[in-house]
């Protein structure tokens, strides 16, 4: 199934689309898969990564309030995000489960920012969905 998020003005052409869909207007262009590595840096900080990552949990707010995620295929897959998506401390879930039960502890520092960062973003998207209920 396709899921076209074009008609969300929070991201850019190149940032967050679930999966390929050709815009309008462009209707030679190939969509394919990359042959080879794509570095995906992610070291930014501070208020860069506040704005980037509000973004997301914008459209991931959007993208559950509109039941637009593609259907998934695995019994087990399906039970744990309905589950997820419906925890009050989803934030602080999805900290233990990088931190504690993925072993990022045993990263040191490294693990911890991840699992912070796991932290924070949930809590965007809590905030998010918070904000699409008020509208």
């Amino acid at each position: 199934p396709i899921v076209n998020d074009h008609d969300l003005e929070l991201l850019g052409d190149i940032e967050g689309h679930y999966q390929p869909v050709r815009r309008a207007g462009y209707k030679g262009e190939r969509i394919g898969q990359l042959k080879e590595y794509l570095i995906h840096d992610t070291q930014i900080n501070g208020s860069e990564w506040d704005e980037k990552h509000k973004r997301y949990a914008s459209w991931e707010a959007i993208m559950d309030k509109r039941r637009a995620w593609p259907r998934e295929t695995s019994l087990k897959r399906i039970m744990l995000k309905f589950i997820f998506k419906r925890l009050p401390f989803r934030p602080h879930i999805a900290f233990m489960h990088s931190y504690i039960f993925k072993l990022g502890l045993l990263d040191g520092a490294v693990g911890y920012k991840l699992a912070k960062s796991r932290y924070n973003y949930y809590k965007l998207v809590k905030e998010a969905r918070r904000d699409l209920k008020r509208q």
